[in-house]
C-alpha cells in the first residue's frame, strides 16, 4: 500500500505544470538593459527570460543615448477540453485512458496559462533625434 501511495505521489509531482514562461526580449540596438516590474533583471538584449505566467509584467528596456521603452505583458488563460472518448487513436484501442497523466485523468478541462505577447522587439528612438 506504501509503495502504492510513493507512486501515486511521484506521478501526482512529475504532471505537475510550469509556473514559467518563455519571453524572448530583443531590441535594436542590441546590449539594452531590461527591467521586469521594475527591477533589473540582470540581463541585456537579446535575452530569454522565463516570466511568472500566472500574472501580468511591464518590460521596460533601456540604453543609454536612447530613449526608454516598455512593454506590458499579460497573462491570458486558455481553456482545452480533453474527452476520453477522443483520446484513442486505433480502433482496437481499449477506450478506457489509463495513460493521461494525473490531472487530466480526473479533470477533463485544462486551463493553460499563457503570456502574450512571448515575442518581443523594440527599436529604440535615439534621445538626440527628438
Amino acid at each position: 500500500m506504501q509503495r502504492l501511495l510513493s507512486s501515486l505521489a511521484v506521478l501526482f509531482l512529475a504532471t505537475a505544470c510550469a509556473t514559467t514562461s518563455p519571453v524572448s526580449i530583443s531590441s535594436d540596438p542590441p546590449g539594452a538593459a531590461i527591467y521586469v516590474d521594475g527591477a533589473h533583471s540582470g540581463f541585456t538584449t537579446p535575452a530569454v527570460l522565463s516570466l511568472e505566467k500566472k500574472q501580468n509584467h511591464v518590460v521596460a528596456i533601456a540604453l543609454k543615448g536612447y530613449e526608454r521603452e516598455e512593454r506590458a505583458i499579460v497573462n491570458d488563460p486558455d481553456y482545452e477540453t480533453l474527452l476520453w472518448r477522443e483520446m484513442s487513436v486505433l480502433p482496437k484501442t481499449w477506450r478506457f485512458p489509463l495513460w493521461l497523466n494525473l490531472e487530466d485523468f480526473f479533470v477533463p478541462v485544462k486551463k493553460k496559462y499563457l503570456l502574450k505577447p512571448s515575442r518581443i522587439f523594440v527599436r529604440l528612438d535615439r534621445t538626440a533625434d527628438r
